[in-house]
C-alpha cells in the first residue's frame, strides 16, 4: 500500500479487482487525492471495493461502482454512496478473519488418547471410528476436537510400535497418580549403559580370536577352460575376390605375368598396368570357353568389348551388360569425339575434354557412362 496523504480520499482505502473498466485511471486518481490502494480484500471498515456497476449484485456501502471516484473529483466532494451501490438486496460486507495455527499434540495428550483406547477395551493397533472419538471429545480427553483426534490417531499413533505406545500410556498414568513425578510434555530419554572403553591390546586380542571364514574356489573357477585351436583366417587377397567360376579365378590368379588382376572394388575403374601376353590371352580364351561353352570367336569378342577384363567378359557372355562392357556404337562415339586428340595430352586434360562433350550433349552417348570409364575405354582403343 501507499502512504496516506492530504487530499479528497485521505485516510480511505480502495481495492479495485483486475479486469475492472478504467482500473488504471481510477488508481491514479485515488493516489493523487491521498487515498491508498489495497492488493486484496481485507473486510475492514475503511476499505471500499470498486467494481463495474453491472457486476454489483448486492447493495453495500463498501462495494461501489468505479465511477464513484471520477464523480467525486468532478464535484470536489465525497458524494453519498447510495447512488453507486448495486440494485439487489442489502448485504453486509463479509469480514475476512485470519485462521489460527493448529495446536500441536503433546506426549501427555497422546498418552491420554491411548489410555482411553485401552480403558475402552479397544485394540490400539487398529484405527477407530469417528463415533469413538466423539465420545472422547465429550469426555474432554484432550482439548482437541473429535475430528482432530480421529485424524491424529489414524495418521500418527496407530503407526507407532507397541513399546512407544506403552511408554506414552505410562507417562500419562504417572502424571495422573498422586505419587508420580511431575508431568512432562516430553518423553524422558532412556539411559543406555555404555561399557567402559577397552585398551588397544585387548581389542587386538579379541580380534585375533575371531575365526575367519575360509574362502573356497568353486570347481568352475579352478578348472581351466578346454583348449580350442585357433583358426587362422584366410588371406585377405583370397577373400576379396568374388568367385564367378572357380576354374576361371584360380587360373587367372595362378598366371605368373606382369598383368595384375584387380580387386572387385577396383575392377571397373582401373586398367592393367601392362599389356597381357599372347599366352595369357589364350588361357583366358580357354577358361571362358570352358565356363560358357561359346566358341573362341565369341570369347575374343567378349574380351575386346570388356577392354581385356576376363571377369567383365564372363558377365557379357552370360547375357549381362555391365557398364564397363562396350558396344560398337559406343566405341564409334568415343572415336568420333576423342580420336583426334593430341597424344601428348595428360589424363586431366583428356577428362576435361570428355566432361565438356558430355555437358554440351550435342552428340549424346547411347548409354550413360562415367568420365573415368570413357577415359579407360579410350586408352584401350588407342593403345
Amino acid at each position: 500500500m501507499k502512504e496516506e496523504g492530504n487530499g479528497l480520499f485521505a485516510g480511505m482505502e480502495f481495492y479495485i479487482p483486475p479486469g475492472v473498466l478504467g482500473r488504471s485511471d481510477a488508481r491514479a486518481m485515488i493516489q493523487a487525492q491521498g487515498g491508498t490502494i489495497a492488493s486484496h480484500v481485507t473486510g475492514l471498515e475503511n476499505q471500499i471495493v470498486l467494481m463495474d456497476r453491472h457486476k454489483i449484485d448486492h447493495r453495500n456501502e463498501r462495494k461501489l461502482a468505479v465511477e464513484y471516484i471520477s464523480d467525486c473529483i468532478k464535484q470536489n466532494n465525497l458524494l453519498p454512496p447510495h447512488a453507486y451501490m448495486g440494485d439487489g438486496e442489502w448485504s453486509p460486507m463479509p469480514v475476512v478473519t485470519k485462521s489460527h495455527p493448529k495446536k500441536k499434540y503433546t506426549d501427555l495428550e497422546r498418552g491420554a488418547m491411548l489410555a482411553f483406547v485401552v480403558d475402552k477395551d479397544r485394540d490400539y493397533n487398529k484405527p477407530l471410528s469417528r463415533k469413538f472419538w466423539d465420545l472422547a471429545a465429550a469426555q474432554q480427553i484432550t482439548d482437541h476436537s473429535s475430528e482432530s483426534m480421529h485424524e491424529h490417531y489414524r495418521k500418527q499413533l496407530v503407526n507407532k510400535i507397541p513399546a512407544e505406545k506403552n511408554q506414552l500410556i505410562d507417562l500419562y498414568r504417572r502424571s495422573q497418580s498422586d505419587d508420580g513425578a511431575a508431568p512432562s510434555a516430553v518423553l524422558p530419554i532412556p539411559t543406555v549403559a555404555v561399557p567402559p572403553p577397552r585398551s588397544p591390546t585387548a581389542v587386538q586380542k579379541a580380534a585375533a580370536n575371531v575365526p575367519r571364514p575360509v574362502k573356497t574356489l568353486s570347481p568352475r573357477l579352478t578348472t581351466p577352460p578346454p583348449h580350442r585351436p585357433r583358426t587362422t583366417p584366410p588371406p585377405r587377397h583370397e577373400t576379396s575376390l568374388p568367385r564367378l567360376e572357380s576354374g576361371l579365378v584360380d587360373s587367372v590368379s595362378q598366371v605368373s605375368s606382369p598383368l595384375e588382376v584387380p580387386s572387385r572394388k577396383r575392377l571397373r575403374t582401373e586398367l592393367p598396368s601392362q599389356v597381357a601376353s599372347t599366352q595369357q590371352v589364350d588361357i583366358w580364351f580357354e577358361e571362358l570357353q570352358a565356363a560358357t561353352g561359346v566358341p573362341r570367336v565369341a570369347a575374343a569378342h567378349a574380351l575386346y568389348a570388356s577392354s581385356g577384363n576376363p571377369r567383365v567378359a564372363l558377365m557379357y557372355l552370360r547375357n549381362q551388360l555391365p557398364r564397363d562392357c562396350w558396344q560398337e556404337d559406343e566405341d564409334a562415339w568415343i572415336l568420333r569425339n576423342f580420336n583426334d586428340l593430341p597424344n601428348d595430352l595428360g589424363e586431366d586434360e583428356i577428362k576435361t575434354h570428355i566432361r565438356r562433350v558430355l555437358r554440351e550433349d550435342q552428340d549424346p552417348l547411347p548409354r550413360r557412362q562415367t568420365v573415368q570409364l570413357i577415359w579407360q575405354r579410350l586408352q584401350f582403343l588407342k593403345y
